[in-house]
């Protein structure tokens, strides 16, 4: 039953998100392990990237995208390598 609740947390939290999303539609998912929260979102921002320190869940994420509008980097919470101002919407999905 934990994992049902959790899913539907999540499905809650995505939703929230989007429908009230700042203009400019750049999202980044801090943190996003495989990027399959991070993937739910290509379809209502311009661009989406995901940020992972894991390098083997970053291939992984990489492997299984089919949209152009999503990028995976690796990289850490403390090292972000994007410029201060180019997220509308930051997350942290954990």
């Amino acid at each position: 039953m934990k994992n049902k609740n959790q899913r539907l947390r999540k499905g809650i939290f995505i939703q929230n998100i989007i429908a009230y999303r700042p203009k400019g539609d750049i999202l980044v998912d801090v943190g996003c392990s495989y990027g399959y929260i991070t993937q739910c979102f290509v379809g209502s921002f311009q661009h989406v990237i995901g940020l992972e320190p894991d390098k083997h869940a970053v291939a992984i994420a990489n492997s299984t995208k089919t949209v152009t509008n999503c990028t995976f980097i690796t990289a850490t919470a403390e090292h972000i390598p994007l410029s201060g101002d180019s997220a509308d919407v930051v997350i942290a999905n954990h």
